[in-house]
């Protein structure tokens, strides 16, 4: 969850230890007890690879299991799992630092990005997590406007900025939320905010929008967003293709409408 706006804010050796604060509205700021507790952090921090971070991160909480880093520790072990792609124990660990944390809206985010994408059409539990995913979402809005500064130098206008990118993170599960319900008109909406309160969106959540406004009937509309997706250098090939077929489908439905008027 790196924010641009945060990385210019900052120290470069400062980032990745403001962005692990920055996640919470918790006001109490976190206290190191001593110098090992300081340098297993740093560590920590200093570990890119994930699977090296998440076994940093577990001797971490083995050797200081009364720290007050470690709502911070297990958001770093949780968001290595989603590098890896194993959103199960992501979601594990996730759980795990809202029971260190309450008040880790980042955590939240994840629960419901992860909860939201998993549910089929069919399954039997179905509205059960689509409801949890929406609950985790509204929760993590609710709480990203008290969060405070992680680190004083951070000007203020930078970190509304940095918030504003926590707030469209969660805008993102409510439109994955509204999209399986089938009330696209209001995932459009909840996309569209997303998108609008990203640095860099991406092209998989531009794409989403699209759908969301094909399904709407807004073909016009649908289509100049597949384009944007399939004009990106960044688009993956297989994304393209999804969404060149979308656009045949929305210029189809298009003359189709126009037809019978």
């Amino acid at each position: 969850m790196i924010r641009t706006h945060l990385i210019k804010a900052l120290a470069a050796a400062a980032v990745i230890s403001a962005l692990a604060l920055a996640q919470t509205s918790n006001p109490k700021p976190p206290k190191i007890k001593n110098k090992k507790e300081l340098e297993a952090w740093q560590t920590f921090l200093g570990t890119q690879d994930p699977d090296a971070r998440i076994a940093a991160g577990k001797d971490f909480i083995t050797k200081f299991a009364d720290t007050e880093l470690k709502a911070f520790v297990l958001s770093g072990i949780a968001e290595a799992y989603m590098a890896k792609g194993d959103s199960t124990n992501m979601m594990v660990y996730s759980e795990k630092v809202l029971e260190a944390d309450p008040q880790y809206f980042g955590a939240m985010i994840l629960i419901a990005n992860a909860t939201a994408n998993r549910v089929g059409e069919h399954d039997l539990d179905r509205e059960e997590n689509l409801a949890k995913a929406e609950k985790y979402a509204k929760n993590a809005l609710e709480l990203i406007p008290t969060a405070t500064k992680p680190n004083p130098q951070i000007p203020d206008e930078e970190w509304a900025k940095v918030k504003k990118g926590f707030e469209g993170e969660a805008h993102q599960p409510l439109g994955l939320v509204n999209m399986k319900r089938k009330k696209y008109p209001e995932a459009a909406a909840e996309f569209k905010l997303a998108i609008e309160m990203s640095d860099k969106p991406s092209m998989p959540l531009t794409a989403m929008y699209g759908s969301a406004l094909f399904n709407s009937g807004k073909y016009d509309e649908a289509i100049v967003v597949y384009d944007k997706v399939l004009q990106a250098p960044e688009s993956s090939p297989a994304l393209k293709k999804r969404v060149l077929d979308e656009k045949i489908k929305a210029n189809q439905a298009k003359q189709g409408a126009a037809a019978k008027q």
